[in-house]
């Protein structure tokens, strides 16, 4: 048995353009997967060796992880001895907080502001303005 299969008239002649196309866009594929073998080539061979290192990283991580002691941690010393040259007693031990201090108008923040206010009103009053 012999089935033919209908054909519209005028089918090849609408469809040159999407013929031609395809046709073009397959030799530009195939030319620019000429010129970027190389570029894909590495991205394939670099992402083959990532898997396939992978394991073996992880594996070494955890063996490194379980064979150290974590109550070894590495611990510094560190000793003060005076020598032929330096005369004993010559460490003073200086608090850190200012309470004992009393407070001056420069390190008092409400002096300073008072201070610029009565600047900004004084040139005020001559006339000039900030």
């Amino acid at each position: 048995m012999r089935y033919r299969s209908y054909v519209p008239q005028g089918l090849w002649q609408r469809t040159r353009w999407i013929r031609l196309a395809f046709i073009v866009g397959l030799v530009v594929g195939l030319i620019l997967g000429w010129l970027f073998h190389g570029i894909i080539s590495l991205v394939m061979q670099f992402g083959l060796v990532a898997i396939l290192l992978l394991p073996i990283v992880i594996i070494g991580f955890l063996w490194w992880r379980a064979s150290r002691r974590p109550s070894e941690r590495p611990m510094t010393v560190m000793t003060w001895r005076g020598g032929p040259s330096e005369p004993s007693g010559t460490v003073e031990d200086v608090p850190f907080t200012t309470a004992d201090r009393p407070r001056t108008a420069a390190s008092d923040i409400e002096a300073e502001l008072d201070a610029l206010r009565s600047a900004r009103d004084r040139e005020r009053r001559e006339g000039r303005s900030l």
